[in-house]
């Protein structure tokens, strides 16, 4: 309430879009005081440090970013390739010639592992069903993905002038490959 009542406070006199960070900021504020006055009856902070009580977490955070920096390399070693001995314009060319092509997945995977990520934890002892949901999601992964696909191919000539401009012209054989 407060937060809202500094935001029409500042519109009104003549705050401009900031009338709403200033609103937002007095919201912050006031939320962090009470939390610290109620919660101060029942809690206490204390410094408690034990390297012996971090081990765990710092092993776990230690793989978890070498995975991810691996991955990120792993993901991207192709650009860096690319713009290392081709230089900046065929990369711009390759990538969005690989953009125009991964865009299906990166917008159908994440609705099919959202529905079967539960499904899959409830069977994860039976190796069997897990292995033929996965046949069964690759499939529709494919049967999904591969109209789309086809349907860029072949309209690739008409899009990639009329988005990106003729410049990008070079990027529609490797669209179409």
């Amino acid at each position: 309430v407060v937060g809202a009542i500094v935001a029409v406070s500042a519109a009104l006199m003549d705050g401009g879009v900031y009338a709403l960070v200033w609103g937002s900021v007095v919201d912050i504020i006031v939320r962090a005081a009470l939390l610290v006055v109620v919660g101060w009856k029942n809690w206490h902070p204390h410094v408690h440090f034990r390297w012996k009580d971090l081990r765990g977490f710092i092993r776990f955070g230690l793989f978890n970013m070498g995975e991810r920096l691996l991955n990120f390399y792993y993901a991207n070693i192709d650009y860096i390739i690319l713009g290392r001995f081709l230089g900046g314009e065929i990369l711009g060319i390759y990538m969005i010639a690989y953009q125009m092509v991964v865009e299906p997945f990166l917008k159908i995977n994440p609705i099919l592992v959202r529905v079967a990520f539960p499904v899959f934890a409830k069977k994860q002892e039976d190796n069997a069903v897990l292995r033929k949901g996965y046949y069964e999601l690759s499939k529709v992964v494919a049967l999904l993905t591969f109209p789309v696909l086809a349907l860029i191919a072949a309209t690739t000539h008409i899009f990639i002038p009329a988005l990106f401009g003729e410049k990008w012209n070079q990027a529609i054989p490797l669209i179409q490959i």
